[in-house]
């Protein structure tokens, strides 16, 4: 419940519908519970992800935390020795994979590899991750940085490693190619930095609406790229661990050209290369 002070136009409010527990009831009584819940639980994750992170900081006496943040620690803890506490337990339970393994299982989005422990999403699924799953990426993010940056993030349960995958125009291109991987491992505090298309081959990545939710714009689109690729012969299960079994950019564009279809796998009009269909790079004479 929102404390005095916490709402501006709480005045107006009380004259016009009571007390604050008078309004709550209101609004329970006209939206249903779910919505407070679902707010209730969000916010609470969030501070259990501040409280695990906060570990790895000196700590801040409760006189020196922020008002709005004291009110929330003692609303939904009970008080800040028990918050730190709930705090610690998440952070402890990173060192259980059966626990991590069994969070990123019940999640209705993501790509799971059983046989390596492996778990992909899309950066704009961090936030609708279980605190334990958060606080794994926020760990790497230490020694990375903003996780948002990347385009999608892996989780490897068992060797406690996170790696930052960052992909060239992963929205636009139907089958964006990956220029960058970052590997943060955990247990040895090391970062291992890898660059595509020069020292290592180049990946382009297939049947990417794996790593984002049902719900996702663009996922209607990417799921006909998708259905197309599938009668060319390539299918996701068939992709093996890490894709490894992936068909190679050269491969790719090369069938792409043989068969006179574009990037995103519709037909070419006559006489037209596949290749045409990628973007040049702009010459120094356009740039002017």
């Amino acid at each position: 419940m929102p404390k005095a002070g916490e709402f501006l136009r709480e005045e107006e409010l009380q004259q016009c519908a009571g007390s604050p527990s008078s309004v709550h009831q209101l609004l329970l009584a006209h939206h249903g519970n779910a919505a407070f819940d679902d707010s209730h639980r969000r916010r609470k994750e969030d501070l259990l992800v501040y409280l695990a992170l906060a570990s790895f900081r000196k700590r801040i006496p409760h006189k020196h935390l922020d008002k709005q943040l004291q009110d929330d620690l003692a609303a939904f803890f009970g008080s800040y020795t028990q918050a730190q506490a709930e705090g610690r337990e998440v952070l402890i339970s990173l060192g259980s994979e059966d626990s991590l393994w069994a969070a990123a299982v019940a999640l209705p989005f993501g790509w799971r590899d059983p046989v390596e422990g492996h778990f992909v999403i899309h950066t704009s699924l961090i936030d609708r991750l279980p605190p334990s799953l958060r606080v794994f990426i926020e760990c790497g993010a230490i020694l990375y940085g903003d996780p948002h940056e990347a385009d999608l993030i892996k989780l490897h349960m068992r060797s406690r490693k996170v790696s930052f995958l960052v992909y060239d125009d992963f929205f636009r291109r139907p089958f964006p190619e990956l220029k960058t991987r970052i590997k943060v491992d955990l247990a040895r505090l090391q970062v291992g930095v890898f660059e595509y298309g020069f020292a290592l081959s180049a990946q382009l990545l297939f049947f990417k609406e794996r790593f984002l939710s049902t719900d996702h714009l663009l996922r209607p689109r990417m799921d006909q790229v998708s259905r197309r690729l599938v009668k060319l012969g390539i299918h996701s299960e068939e992709l093996g661990h890490n894709d490894e079994n992936a068909p190679s950019k050269t491969a790719f564009l090369k069938r792409l050209e043989q068969l006179k279809l574009r990037e995103d796998l519709t037909r070419l009009p006559a006489a037209t290369s596949a290749r045409e269909c990628v973007p040049p790079v702009p010459s120094s004479r356009r740039l002017e």
